[in-house]
């Protein structure tokens, strides 16, 4: 009865939290309810189980006086195979498609590697599991390892670069080579080699020390399930439904990372003590982005090109006086808690708070809820009040949903996820093909219809804006230029790097794109572990 169940004891039993229990309980719905067992007593008894590695009989005599061995065997196999059908493809499985697990893509292991944003780097690994001896030759040969002087089996993990696990394959015999057994799991799984594309996708053996603490960490928190270590024989059917229940129930589904130890302060980086360059600053020290050969706009067009403030009017101490001091303290979920590691939004609320003190009416997009949310969020920073405006974003634009612990919910991961995507779609273009005059080719091919991300790249000493297309026209061999087309023409938009060779110093004042001229306000400046801001 999970009304008058205490918290305590739930954890005692399942490992589990009372409200973690709950959630994981609605998600399993084939098991039918009887008069002799409930589906929430399968679920605590397969728990127990998984993680204790107690006998069935031991098992029968914990749960009821009138329980016996084949009862519990029968129970045990009864929610397996619930668990397996009703949970186990939410989280675990490789049908999500590539840009799902793209994702996932560790920002380390990508500056380590210099890879770019469509490229997929993912870990492999096996791991030793001892198996009990046989009565059968057959296995006892096939599970011999000369090395180990013991029967292993070895299950085998696909983990994304961050630790999201893609997959649990397996188990094998222990004397094949983790090369080998990648090499049958790509000829058996062909949704993991739609994933995993040649030439854009890197695979990290065990041998890669950094990347093979990613998934050694998953293998620990395996091997802590006393049930999953020194297989019995009469486990070995189903021990690989068994790996895959514990891999999809290690919510997230990746490691911890570790604690970030930033100084609750605003740490401002000025590139300028003076506010945005004046016109014939702009002039004088703009870099050439040879995109658009048209880029270049005299000192008259550049002051006609839109009904903008003058900058002028943002004195520098009013400007500095909203800069936001790290983490808040909202309403969230009916109750008041404590937001962390905020710079991941930070200082993009503020770069569209001063956004507005230089563009009329920026915001006019065509969803009027975000642009509501928008002018509601410069408001309450123009009344430095930080902590109504991250409510707004995390709760209203965001729409949050982890569930706080200890009233805490933390805000770490990349920009990408915490802001720029909720904003992207306003910036949704056409990728065309540029390519040789002469090619049919030539200004006509649209390569992506549904694109909103848009890259900076580094060539020798100059910036130019990227699309992440590198291939050759297939009609004409050249190499293809790629064009951008908005469907329509956004106020601001945001421009990634593609690598993390480009200093803030490298970037351009003005830019044209789709023979729109935009000026540059502010940029992100990353340091391992937080983000700066640079205006």
């Amino acid at each position: 009865n999970l009304s008058v169940l205490e918290n305590v004891y739930c954890h005692q039993i399942t490992g589990w939290s009372k409200n973690k229990f709950i959630k994981f309980s609605n998600y399993i719905t084939s098991i039918n309810e009887t008069s002799g067992r409930s589906k929430n007593q399968l679920i605590a008894l397969y728990r127990y189980w998984l993680r204790k590695g107690i006998d069935q009989f031991t098992l029968s005599k914990l749960f009821s006086e009138t329980s016996n061995q084949s009862q519990i065997s029968q129970y045990l196999d009864q929610i397996r195979r619930a668990i397996n059908k009703d949970f186990v493809p939410f989280f675990l499985g490789t049908t999500k498609g590539r840009d799902f697990f793209l994702k996932h893509n560790n920002t380390t292991v990508k500056n380590l590697h210099n890879l770019s944003t469509d490229t997929l780097a993912v870990v492999v690994d096996a791991s030793y599991i001892r198996l009990e001896k046989s009565s059968s030759n057959h296995v006892q040969y096939m599970c011999w390892s000369e090395q180990k002087k013991d029967l292993l089996i070895k299950p085998f993990l696909v983990v994304c670069s961050d630790g999201w696990i893609i997959d649990c394959y397996g188990p094998f015999a222990a004397n094949i080579n983790d090369a080998a057994i990648f090499d049958y799991i790509l000829e058996v799984d062909h949704n993991l080699r739609k994933i995993l594309l040649p030439n854009k996708t890197v695979v990290f053996y065990d041998r890669v020390f950094k990347c093979r603490f990613i998934v050694e960490k998953q293998f620990g928190y395996l091997k802590n399930h006393k049930s999953l270590d020194n297989i019995r024989n009469t486990q070995a059917g189903h021990i690989q439904v068994d790996f895959r229940i514990a891999c999809a129930m290690n919510l997230p589904n990746k490691p911890k990372i570790v604690r970030n130890k930033r100084k609750n302060s605003s740490n401002f980086i000025e590139l300028d003590k003076r506010q945005l360059p004046c016109k014939r600053e702009r002039t004088e020290n703009s870099n050439e982005i040879n995109e658009q050969e048209n880029s270049e706009k005299s000192n008259e067009n550049i002051e006609e090109e839109n009904s903008e403030k003058s900058n002028e009017n943002i004195e520098e101490e009013n400007s500095e006086k909203h800069i936001p001091k790290w983490g808040a303290l909202i309403n969230y979920q009916n109750k008041i808690v404590n937001v962390v590691n905020t710079c991941s939004i930070d200082y993009h609320l503020l770069g569209l708070w001063y956004l507005s003190k230089v563009k009329r009416n920026p915001f006019i997009i065509e969803n009027s809820n975000l642009e509501r949310n928008l002018n509601l969020i410069i408001n309450f920073i123009d009344d430095y009040n930080w902590n109504n405006a991250r409510e707004i974003w995390i709760n209203n634009v965001m729409n949050f949903s982890d569930i706080s612990v200890n009233n805490k919910i933390s805000l770490f991961g990349s920009e990408l996820r915490r802001f720029i995507t909720f904003l992207s779609q306003y910036q949704r273009h056409q990728v065309i093909q540029k390519c040789s005059e002469d090619c049919n080719f030539n200004l006509n091919l649209v390569i992506n219809d549904d694109a909103d991300n848009i890259f900076f790249v580094k060539e020798k000493k100059t910036v130019k804006l990227f699309s992440c297309f590198t291939e050759k026209c297939n009609n004409c061999q050249s190499k293809i230029v790629t064009l951008i087309h908005f469907y329509n023409k956004p106020n601001f938009v945001y421009i990634q790097s593609a690598h993390n060779n480009i200093n803030v110093k490298n970037l351009t004042k003005e830019i044209t794109i789709d023979n729109n001229q935009y000026r540059f306000l502010y940029s992100t400046i990353h340091r391992p572990g937080l983000f700066f801001r640079g205006f």
